[in-house]
């Protein structure tokens, strides 16, 4: 009764998994689009940057999901880096009772995370257009280097 390759279908990315089935039973196949109105959008909600610094200071975690060397030549101030590959992994470490605010670069990435997360039960938007949609490649003093204050 369980899921698998959601995470390649949302990001793009080519599936990171094999799964072999240990007694006899039925596979069932979802066309992408199928997939996308179907289960993806009733659980992925957008916000904006204004809608997101709000949740924030409502005491919403902002979380970045990119890898770790993504993360330290630059990221949002106040961000936890909490890359997509290890969130199946850590995603029982994170409090229920809290809103998450998920960004990556072009939000494929953060869109499969909360994606995994709402799975989980958990309150997770995604940052639109992720940090790309936010800065102009010539504008980035607004992202903090990882070993600066603005990141602890």
């Amino acid at each position: 009764g369980q899921g698998f390759g959601e995470e390649a279908l949302i990001s793009g990315d080519p599936r990171n998994a094999t799964v072999i089935m240990l007694s006899s039973g039925e596979l069932m196949r979802l066309p992408a689009a199928d997939f996308d109105s179907l289960l993806l959008e009733p659980l992925v909600h957008r916000v904006s940057l204004v809608q997101g610094a709000e949740l924030i200071k409502n005491g919403a975690q902002l979380i970045d999901v990119r890898l770790e060397a993504e993360f330290k030549e630059g990221s949002l101030k106040g961000s936890t880096n909490l890359p997509l590959y290890l969130l199946r992994l850590k995603a029982n470490s994170l409090d229920h009772k809290r809103s998450y605010v998920l960004f990556c670069q072009s939000g494929r990435r953060s869109t499969a995370a909360a994606f995994l997360l709402a799975q989980r039960g958990f309150d997770a938007r995604v940052l639109e257009g992720g940090l790309a949609g936010l800065f102009k490649p010539a504008s980035k003093a607004t992202i903090a280097p990882h070993d600066t204050p603005a990141n602890s």
